[in-house]
């Protein structure tokens, strides 16, 4: 039966709705970068005001501006590294409801329902009963480490040895530092991913004439 859309370029679309919503978190993260950049400067430049006004033995007087800078600057390193973490889990979350949404177009009534609840495993093997395995998927390799790394995040705010064992990039019990590069990295593979998704996954004659 043919879906209301009627010769509907499901893939298209998809990532079309992907990217807007990759977007709004890249959007997000630049600002974050930016702020950080920014504050940074003007504590700096305050401090060195403030350097120029109380005089150079100032630890005497139980100031000491050095001090200042560092926890400063260290409590925006781990501001950034919250906002990092929880971009992660935004990502994450793209891709699940992405995935769910490929599952209504492919499953109905209460198989379909029942997916929505999305259990990884569990829709990994409903699709394979089909003879569709989502591990030869392009990208998927990058989006399972994703997905262990939101679980990670959410579980234990560090580095597990799940994620550890399937990924040896990653030190089990280490923190999550430095994750703007994998970030930006899965915002670009977020779209490609779901586009062979969908493709994989939806059958053409339920969006096709």
């Amino acid at each position: 039966m043919v879906n209301k859309y009627d010769c509907f370029d499901l893939p298209y679309y998809f990532v079309e709705n992907a990217k807007f919503d990759v977007g709004i978190l890249k959007e997000f993260r630049d600002h974050l970068e930016k702020h950080f950049v920014q504050q940074k400067q003007d504590l700096e430049k305050k401090a060195l005001e403030i350097q120029k006004r109380f005089p150079q033995n100032s630890k005497e007087y139980g100031y000491d501006i050095d001090d200042y800078l560092d926890d400063t600057n260290h409590l925006f390193k781990e501001i950034v590294k919250i906002g990092d973490m929880l971009l992660m889990i935004g990502l994450y979350r793209i891709v699940e409801l992405k995935t769910k949404n490929a599952l209504k177009w492919r499953y109905e009534g209460g198989e379909a329902k029942l997916l929505q609840r999305f259990d990884w495993k569990k829709v990994k093997q409903r699709l394979e009963k089909d003879g569709i395995k989502i591990d030869d998927i392009s990208y998927y390799s990058e989006i399972d480490e994703l997905r262990l790394i939101n679980n990670a995040i959410k579980h234990m705010g560090k580095v597990t040895q799940e994620l550890s064992a399937e990924y040896p990039e990653w030190n089990a019990g280490d923190e999550f530092n430095n994750l703007s590069t994998k970030f930006y990295r899965y915002c670009e593979i977020i779209p490609k991913y779901v586009h062979k998704l969908v493709i994989k996954v939806v059958p053409p004659e339920k969006y096709k004439k």
